[in-house]
Order: C-alpha cells, then structure tokens, then sequence
C-alpha cells in the first residue's frame, strides 16, 4: 500500500478482526486516525471481496460511493464491511445509519482526521444545524470530543494511525459465542417463533406489530411467515417499504425457506402463490 511502512498490516489485521467478529456474530469498528489519503488507502487495503458501503464525497477504491446526506437510503440492506469518510464532517445520523445496516461478523471502518485534532477542526457538517450568521468554525465541537474520548477508552474498538496499526485484533465483548444454529422451522430463537407465528396469524384476521432495535431479525421474521405461508396456501403478499432496497432481506429469507435461489425481487411460485 502506497507510503505505509508494513504494507500487510492491514490486511493481517482487517483479517484477524474478521475472524473475532463471526466467531461471536459481532461487529467491530475500526477507526483509521490520520491524512485523507492514508485514511483511504489504508481502508481499501483492509476491505475484502465482500460487497461494500463507502459513505462520503468520494470512495479511494473507485467504487460507488453514497453520499452523507443520503445514508439513510442504506436502511433496510445488510453490509459485510462499510466505510465512513468523516474527513469532510461527521453526519451523525448517517453515521448511525451506517452501523445499522452492518451485519454481524463486519467491520465498520472510521475514517477520521488525526484525533488530537480533530475536535479543533470546523465540522461542514454542522452547518444545516446552525442559525445565520454562525458558521461550522463558530460551533463548539463537544460531540466530536466525546466520540474521540469514548474511542480512546474502548478497549475493543482498534485505533490506528500512520506506521502505527494494530498488530492483533481489539478483544471480544462478552464471553461464550451466542448459539446460532437455526431450528427445524428456520428460526434463531423463541422470540423470532413467536414473531413468525404473528405474521402467520395476522392472515387470518389478528393484526401484528413487530418492534425491535436493527439488526434484531425483523425482516428474517417476515421472510419466514411469508415462507410458510406460501407453503401451507394460494395468498399473494404484498410487502411494503420506503424503498425497495429496504424490503431484500424480506424476500432473500423467504426464498432461501422455500429452498428457492436467493432473491432480492418477487417471487411467483404459480396456483395464486407470490411475495411482492
């Protein structure tokens, strides 16, 4: 990798990272602390062949990139890896979008100003928050002083810095890893039973609503009511979403139930059976 000292670093740590997260289906986040362009450098020589999120003015790699202002078109998908630019301002609820669109095992990649100085520098990304006359330069940057601070204490977030990363990987949350393996009926759990029983039921008459903080197998839940219900009977199922990207994971579990190729569009299995 272009001007870094131990070219592999990277790489031998983005890996070992990896590894930690899927064995205890966490996320992790990585910050890269220094210039633009080592920041970026560094982050395409840690993503693997997974797809990717790259959020920001412009991705290193050449790649599509998605624009702060419009991360919250990401909600509803699922990413083995992102990268946040936060060089040109720290849109905090893009931020937020981002990491709720993270699957388990990815990694989150945080691309920062040194952070001595970062909350010393203007953030552009406070200018809709401020009233004329005050500019980003008037605003005291206690958000990004915090983040820094609480960076700095977290013993499994990975801080590095030009000729200073990581050689092993930040250490787990938690302890033993959490018992995945699906049942008979495809579901996790007795929660996600009893969520799926819901959505069945809500055919016939008994209206359901589903809540649970992201990442948390709503759409996994959906996907397998609507399975089973296209299983046990003709119904067409209409699924409904701020956009289509959002409703994927509801037609992927879906079609990976009835045994069917992964899918991210309709699926018609004839006799008046469908999911739209």
């Amino acid at each position: 990798m272009t001007g870094h000292p131990y070219p592999d670093a990277p790489v031998r740590l983005a890996a070992a990272l990896r590894a930690a997260a899927r064995a205890r289906d966490q996320r992790r986040l990585v910050v890269l602390a220094g210039p633009r362009r080592w920041s970026g450098e560094t982050a395409v020589a840690m993503l693997d062949d997974a797809p990717r999120a790259w959020i920001g003015a412009r991705a290193v790699d050449g790649g599509a990139c998605v624009p702060a202002a419009k991360a919250r078109g990401l909600l509803g998908g699922e990413w083995a890896q992102a990268v946040f630019d936060a060089h040109d301002g720290l849109d905090v609820e893009a931020l937020a979008a981002v990491a709720g669109t993270l699957r388990g095992g990815g990694l989150l990649l945080l691309l920062t100003p040194p952070l001595d100085a970062w909350p010393s520098r203007p953030d552009p990304a406070l200018a809709r928050l401020l009233s004329s006359p005050a500019t980003p330069a008037d605003a005291v940057p206690r958000f990004v002083t915090r983040l820094v601070r609480q960076i700095r204490a977290d013993p499994a977030i990975a801080v590095c810095t030009p000729g200073a990363v990581a050689p092993a990987p930040a250490p787990p949350i938690g302890g033993a890893p959490p018992e995945r393996r699906a049942g008979p009926d495809g579901c996790l759990g007795e929660d996600q039973r009893r969520a799926v029983r819901a959505v069945v039921e809500a055919v016939d008459g008994t209206p359901a609503v589903l809540t649970a903080d992201r990442g948390r197998g709503k759409s996994a839940a959906l996907g397998l009511g609507a399975a089973r219900l296209l299983a046990g009977r003709p119904c067409r199922i209409v699924v409904t979403a701020p956009r289509r990207s959002a409703a994927d994971a509801v037609f992927r579990h879906a079609a990976r139930r009835l045994g069917l190729a992964p899918a991210r569009g309709d699926l018609r299995l004839g006799a008046g059976r469908e999911l739209r």
